[in-house]
């Protein structure tokens, strides 16, 4: 009777040896055991010289230049740094690569939470105002593949949504024809006049962050509903 048994490939140096899965479970016991940063070469370790990336060690991630300081892991694998301009940065211990920038995180630390539903499959968030000090933010949500045809435009538009969010955790999605706010842009266009900049408009929604920041207490998100 012929032996017939599950297979799997392993690439060793440059060799690609076609073994059984038992023998696949016998050689991820070796290497788990024997795993080593890639940066200081040595053994993993629970204390300083865990890994935080599939081949880097905590310790090694502290040194690059992109990180002030760890805070700490959660779900499971996943472990987060923040750098010198208070951005939170993320990483997973079952993958390559050093930390990214996390936005959704970065907002969450400060306070100020954003959607992360279907609809926001992706960390493509910018923000006007300042994180570590204000009360309210503007959030805008931007994913050049999430939108769809405009017949009118006889174009694809991408998918653009703005938010205002506040520290307590209270967000809503902006209106921008509502009153409050365009008194705010009002204020915003006066002070800033047009100069023919295509950044005049993102121009104009810092200055009504600020203002809408100097009058925080007066506000809450149902008056941007």
């Amino acid at each position: 009777m012929n032996n017939i048994q599950r297979t799997a490939h392993v690439t060793i140096g440059y060799t690609e040896y076609t073994v059984s899965e038992g023998t696949v479970a016998k050689l991820l016991e070796i290497v788990e055991g024997g795993r080593a940063c890639n940066m200081c070469h040595q053994l993993f370790n629970n204390s300083d010289r865990y890994a935080v990336t599939l081949n880097a060690c905590k310790a090694c991630v502290m040194g690059t230049h992109q990180v002030a300081d760890y805070i700490g892991g959660f779900d499971d694998t996943r472990h987060e740094f923040i750098d010198d301009k208070g951005d939170i940065l993320t990483c997973d211990a079952r993958y390559k690569g050093l930390p990214e920038r996390d936005m959704i995180r970065t907002l969450n630390h400060y306070g100020f939470i954003v959607p992360t539903d279907n609809r926001h499959q992706h960390n493509y968030y910018i923000y006007s105002g300042d994180k570590t000090r204000d009360k309210w933010l503007l959030v805008k949500y931007s994913d050049q593949h999430g939108g769809g045809w405009d017949s009118g435009k006889g174009a694809f538009v991408p998918l653009e949504v703005y938010y205002l969010c506040n520290k307590d955790g209270s967000y809503t999605e902006l209106n921008k024809r509502r009153g409050d706010w365009q008194k705010l842009m009002r204020e915003a266009r006066d002070l800033i006049p047009d100069d023919g900049s295509r950044w005049i408009q993102r121009t104009r929604e810092d200055k009504a962050i600020e203002l809408l920041n100097q009058r925080a207490d007066d506000y809450t998100v149902a008056d941007f509903q």
